[in-house]
């Protein structure tokens, strides 16, 4: 285990593989070409570019655009993307 100091709290014990982790970023995704536009949550390292593919509930999508969201928002940007 290894002990981290959250910001103004006490000592939080986390796994040692938690070292190397990388923050993930909340989104919200809206596949396209579906019978009605589905929309979805995912976590991410980043935002994703137009032509990465994600993996949703419905199989791979091809990202064709991502916005990001006002501030304050739960999610840190909208994702909509087209099954592959």
């Amino acid at each position: 285990m290894v002990v981290a100091e959250s910001r103004g709290a006490r000592a939080v014990e986390r796994p040692v593989a938690y070292r190397g982790a990388r923050r993930l970023h909340r989104f919200v995704v809206t596949v396209e070409g579906l019978p009605l536009d589905e929309i979805e949550e995912i976590e991410l390292p980043r935002l994703p570019v137009e032509g990465d593919t994600i993996s949703t509930n419905y199989g791979l999508c091809v990202v064709t655009r991502t916005e990001l969201v006002p501030e304050g928002s739960q999610y840190e940007g909208r994702i909509v993307c087209r099954l592959n």
